[in-house]
């Protein structure tokens, strides 16, 4: 991990000191690489993403597990026939390109996701090239991928690099935002159809890859627009307007129907709050060479911004996030929310673009003193060297996290379905008690065996809170394990008054309600403690905003209905329901 930090920083730092395009290039290639490169090198020995199957991951696979089963189905990753809620865009990729290599979903998101965060950087230096020189665009390009903290010098509340590597398909927005505005602050002439259909598309494509990022591009357009004050753009952006909903229509515009119909019901997933990661007041000094750059970017936009165009329009990312950020104090009060946490990577990158913008203006208004060239030849000197510094840096210590973190250490430690373990996993986890409990492979022939026996055709909806089965496989789930994952139209409450109506009866009443239930569960894998079969799940009260668990318990006499038939695996019991 040093060696790629040190070789990446040596390599950006001689290669941006020319004057030649070719080694910008190479210098915006070299950053590229630098994410994939130690991602690969943190993930070797195991063939999971970072975490494994845990938390947010959960339901990430099984989406994409959900598009390798069936490309053309834009529906829920849980529920049946519940139109999609989640941006689908880079999960049907993910799952298409594991069918294409005849790879298994959980599998192909890993590789998918290296070469999104190297799609990333690649992006963004094309972005930034629409509006810089190469050397700038590459020097920018290096910010954004460098300049989100680490741990060990954290800056911005909870949120690091790795946490927005922890979701690559959100980078791939996040990183464009503060070019995209950039160039559409420099645009000028008279009105563009084809500047608006451009933006319209690049909108709507960002939109199917993380729908809130998206919307914080939409309203700092509208920003920017308000304070440019031209009727030219104003018609601009309605074309985009236009073109981005006819991109998403097939996904969102389905949903926003059925949302409609079923009476607007609110998403529990964007009342989520990070009370570590919340707005300005998740900033905070550290010794970090990239947080003097990102304070450096709050004067320059606050006081500097005149200098240059694309100023303003970065300027715009920072403006939409602090109007976002006093809605989430306003909605906050109700229970709802923006996802701030969210939002504060793109607010940094938006300080560090205006920071090293900043920089270069006021070098170029500056340098007009002319000392010969062994002065010019010292002054580059110093500049590699300052780069070097601050590159290796900041390099150095992602390298430290990723190698460290606990998303890492879970990758290493998570089993494989198989029931082998990675290559790195550690002692501890070999060791665990868990490691002797038969895995999701075992689990999977057990329920293809009993539901043919029940007279079922066709992918089961299961009734499980073991995460591993419904991210690993196509089943559909009866309900989430944490109503954050619950799709807005899934009805969570309702399962879950129906569910626990029924704890309290008899095996066949219990049997005849799910059988007869219109959405009900056609199989039912839980664990066997103390002769009930219990289920748990967690509610979120946006309020406290706390987790809060509760649980349900059937009495094992199901298991000997003559409805059902059942097979214990391990601690779980696998109960089929007759057709």
């Amino acid at each position: 991990m040093a060696a790629l930090a040190l070789l990446m920083a040596v390599g950006v730092a001689w290669t941006l000191g020319k004057n030649d395009r070719r080694a910008h290039h190479t210098a915006a290639a070299l950053t590229a690489t630098f994410l994939p490169g130690l991602t690969l090198i943190a993930l070797n020995g195991t063939d999971w993403y970072f975490a494994g199957v845990q938390g947010d991951q959960s339901f990430r696979l099984e989406y994409t597990a959900r598009f390798a089963e069936d490309p053309t189905a834009l529906t829920d990753y849980t529920y049946r026939g519940v139109p999609a809620f989640y941006s689908p865009g880079w999960f049907w990729v993910t799952g298409v390109v594991g069918n294409l290599l005849n790879t298994t979903p959980w599998q192909a998101y890993k590789w998918v996701a290296i070469a999104s965060l190297w799609t990333a950087s690649a992006l963004t230096f094309v972005a930034w090239r629409a509006t810089c020189s190469t050397r700038l665009a590459a020097l920018l390009t290096l910010v954004t991928t460098l300049g989100l903290p680490s741990q060990g010098s954290a800056w911005l509340g909870l949120e690091t690099l790795q946490s927005a590597a922890y979701e690559p398909y959100a980078w791939l927005v996040a990183s464009v935002i503060p070019p995209l505005l950039a160039w559409a602050a420099t645009t000028d002439g008279p009105l563009s159809a084809r500047r608006g259909v451009g933006l319209g598309l690049v909108l709507g494509l960002a939109a199917w890859c993380y729908l809130l990022y998206a919307g914080l591009a939409v309203l700092a357009l509208l920003l920017l627009t308000a304070v440019r004050r031209s009727a030219v753009k104003w018609l601009e952006l309605v074309l985009a307007g236009v073109v981005s909903v006819v991109v998403v229509a097939p996904w969102l515009g389905r949903f926003a129907l059925a949302w409609v119909r079923e009476g607007m019901p609110p998403a529990a997933a964007t009342t989520y709050v990070n009370d570590g990661s919340f707005g300005l007041l998740a900033l905070r000094p550290s010794a970090s060479p990239w947080f003097l750059l990102a304070a450096l970017g709050a004067v320059v936009l606050l006081s500097l911004r005149h200098l240059d165009r694309r100023l303003g329009g970065v300027g715009s990312v920072a403006a939409a996030v602090l109007v976002l950020t006093v809605a989430q104090l306003a909605l906050g009060q109700t229970g709802r929310g923006v996802l701030l946490h969210k939002l504060l990577q793109v607010l940094a990158l938006a300080l560090l673009t205006a920071g090293t913008l900043g920089v270069v203006l006021l070098v170029r208004q500056h340098a007009t003193v002319r000392l010969g060239p062994a002065a010019d030849r010292v002054g580059r000197q110093a500049v590699r060297a300052g780069l070097l510094l601050i590159v290796g840096f900041g390099a150095s210590g992602h390298a430290s996290e990723w190698v460290a973190s606990d998303l890492t250490r879970m990758a290493a430690d998570e089993r494989y379905p198989d029931g082998r373990f990675p290559v790195a996993a550690s002692r501890e986890a070999r060791a665990a008690p868990e490691s002797a409990e038969p895995p999701v492979a075992e689990i999977v022939t057990a329920v293809e065996q009993l539901t043919a026996e029940a007279g079922h055709d066709g992918i089961p909806v299961v009734l499980t809170d073991e995460v591993p089965f419904l991210a690993l496989t196509n089943w559909y789930g009866y309900q989430q394990w944490w109503e954050l994952y619950a799709n807005p139209l899934s009805g969570y409450a309702e399962r879950r008054a129906f569910l626990e109506d029924l704890a309290g009866g008899s095996a066949p009443r219990i049997v005849d309600e799910l059988r007869n239930a219109p959405d009900g569960p056609d199989v039912l894998i839980l664990r066997e403690e103390a002769g009930m079969l219990v289920y748990r799940s967690s509610t979120w009260d946006p309020l406290a905003a706390e987790t809060r668990a509760w649980e349900i318990r059937f009495p094992a006499e199901i298991i000997t209905d003559p409805n059902a038939v059942s097979r214990a695996v391990g601690p779980w019991r696998v109960v089929a329901l007759r057709e």
